[in-house]
């Protein structure tokens, strides 16, 4: 059987829980054979459900660096906001 030798081009649009899970799913699933790139207007992820402590002392909102999340899992970030989605030409 023989491997595939081009790589998939994959766009994940936005920054939140979902789009960095499917960014976990997607290096755990399709290792190397997909390029990612994450397009996002925010430099970071913060953990929102600890937002609503920080005013009683009881904890802090994490913030992870997108940049660096994406260059652990070998993904790419554009800074940037998706306004319009052109499918049958494959652009955005």
């Amino acid at each position: 059987m023989t491997q595939p030798t081009d790589t998939s081009k994959l766009l994940i649009v936005g920054g939140g829980v979902a789009a960095l899970e499917t960014l976990l799913a997607l290096r755990d699933l399709a290792d190397e054979r997909v390029d990612i790139t994450l397009v996002a207007p925010e430099t970071a992820f913060t953990y929102r459900p600890m937002k609503v402590a920080e005013p009683f002392a009881l904890g802090h909102a994490a913030r992870y660096e997108l940049d660096q999340i994406a260059a652990d899992l070998g993904a790419t970030v554009v800074h940037d906001r998706v306004v319009e989605i052109v499918p049958d030409e494959h652009e955005v």
